[in-house]
């Protein structure tokens, strides 16, 4: 799959902000969807790893990996059905992935850092129609830049309210991560 033909850049470092744009467009984000869908019918498996970690990943600075196939199905094995899915450093979503495809039921909360990896969690989580919570934040800190909705045909962004922070047990709002 050719990721910057299928987003309309010509180079990598475009893709995060141009799929992030497009994520906010719901006219955009369902052609989209429908572009990626007719290209990639399984959607059992995530598709954007390799080209995420080519591209996008910094895996010499922030250690970023992204985890294979085997590994994700070992875990997904493991762990079995569950009803509410907590996936931290969630990346762009192999691993609740993995679990949705065994499991199509439960609550799937995400949380990852990177705005590089956001997009891609995003429209991943959004194309497999898994209704999930995402938040883009820090994790140890407890804090966060947004939170994300995913339900049915949209994603919704979070105001910035304590009522938010409260529910998903943070401590702030942040401008940067």
């Amino acid at each position: 799959m050719d990721v910057n033909a299928l987003l309309g850049v010509r180079e990598s470092y475009q893709a995060p902000g141009v799929l992030m744009g497009i994520i906010m467009d719901p006219q955009r984000l369902m052609g989209l969807a429908a572009k990626y869908c007719a290209e990639q019918p399984d959607l059992s498996r995530e598709r954007f790893r390799e080209y995420f970690m080519d591209q996008q990943s910094d895996r010499k600075g922030d250690k970023q990996d992204y985890t294979p196939d085997s590994i994700g199905d070992l875990i997904t094995g493991i762990v079995g059905k569950r009803q509410r899915v907590l996936d931290i450093a969630g990346g762009i979503g192999g691993l609740t992935i993995h679990q949705w495809s065994q499991h199509h039921d439960g609550e799937y909360v995400v949380e990852e850092i990177s705005s590089a990896s956001l997009p891609f969690l995003l429209f991943n989580l959004f194309v497999r129609q898994i209704h999930a919570k995402v938040i883009h934040g820090d994790s140890l800190r407890r804090v966060a830049k947004d939170i994300y909705v995913i339900e049915n045909d949209r994603i919704v962004k979070l105001n910035h309210t304590d009522a938010a922070l409260a529910q998903y047990d943070l401590r702030g709002w942040v401008d940067e991560l």
